[in-house]
């Protein structure tokens, strides 16, 4: 074996290693040394990520139930078929707030072609803001700022320097806020556009919340994420989070998950179908939807990738045939 080979291998190691150890699992010897092989075996026979072999507990599922994920390569043929070119308006924050500004419910100011004076007075208004890098995703680089305890000079410098976006932060519905009160908690809904551009047709939906002083909800940064029924908006599973622990309640506010009602579910199905087509040509969309405390309801942002291996594990088992569907053109 040569050395490069060997390097590769212990790269490939220490990859699984922290995989495992962020996910605070305990393995004995013998079953890394067989779950070294499987990662890989899965990668391959399933197009399963080396984080989603753990996060959907590969490790403890047969193959009849593997067979039933749907896998990263269906993610991306989805994107691709669905969505081709027009995924640009969602993988980039600033065309997104640009062609969505009338359904975001929040003022935002793309930092890099501000001036100082356009962000102090944007400071100065909204004392605490969001401030959002714009191709990330995941929640990754989001976070509040205290604008009155910052020097705004650097503020605007570092943020102008590194192309972030700052927005004004929402303020949701009670009933959503009472989950974790530091989060925006949203309602991540996936809509399906038709063939002829005309109807919407809703694949699934589920919420996510906060667990803590963070200020996001997304289930790989710490967040919890509980199934929706689509037609009542009731909470209808246990809520799981993102080092597999499952929850009946919320641990922090104690709220019970089940049976929980996200409001005005009405309209947050008939806005998801509105924005649905505000670019029917990308016809696979996962939307991030808030209640507001005046009742009314906006976007956070769309994605032209959504995360099937997210939805499929507050499901709970796997969803490949719904998302083949898809690609047939049979769910819309």
């Amino acid at each position: 074996m040569g050395m490069l080979q060997k390097l590769s291998i212990k790269r490939y190691k220490k990859v699984v290693n922290d995989i495992i150890e962020g996910f605070e699992l305990k393995f004995d010897e013998r079953q890394i040394k067989k779950i070294y092989k499987d990662v890989l075996l899965c990668r391959i026979k399933y197009h399963i990520s080396y984080s989603d072999y753990f996060s959907l507990s590969f490790f403890d599922k047969d193959k009849k139930d593997r067979r039933e994920y749907a896998g990263y390569k269906i993610s991306r043929k989805l994107k691709k078929k669905m969505n081709g070119k027009n995924s640009v308006y969602f993988d980039n924050k600033v065309l997104f707030d640009e062609k969505f500004k009338d359904y975001l419910g929040r003022e935002y100011l793309y930092v890099k072609d501000a001036s100082f004076e356009q962000f102090k007075a944007f400071c100065l208004k909204y004392k605490i803001i969001i401030q959002k890098p714009i191709n990330l995703s995941s929640g990754k680089g989001v976070s509040k700022v205290d604008t009155t305890k910052c020097d705004l000079v650097k503020l605007y410098e570092t943020l102008k320097s590194k192309g972030y976006i700052v927005e004004e932060v929402l303020k949701q519905s009670k009933n959503m806020a009472a989950l974790n009160p530091p989060s925006i908690n949203t309602i991540r809904i996936a809509t399906v556009v038709s063939k002829d551009k005309k109807d919407v047709n809703i694949l699934y939906s589920y919420i996510r919340m906060g667990n803590g002083a963070g200020a996001t909800d997304n289930l790989n940064n710490g967040g919890i994420g509980a199934l929706v029924d689509q037609k009542t908006g009731c909470v209808i599973r246990e809520g799981r989070d993102g080092k597999l622990r499952r929850f009946t309640e919320h641990p922090k506010s104690k709220i019970k998950l089940i049976g929980f009602q996200v409001d005005n579910w009405d309209k947050v199905i008939q806005f998801a179908k509105k924005v649905a087509l505000i670019i029917p040509e990308a016809r696979y969309i996962g939307w991030d939807i808030v209640v507001k405390d005046d009742d009314t309801v906006c976007v956070i942002e769309g994605n032209a990738e959504p995360t099937i291996s997210a939805y499929e594990y507050v499901l709970d088992k796997g969803a490949k045939k719904l998302f083949v569907d898809v690609l047939k053109d049979k769910r819309s």
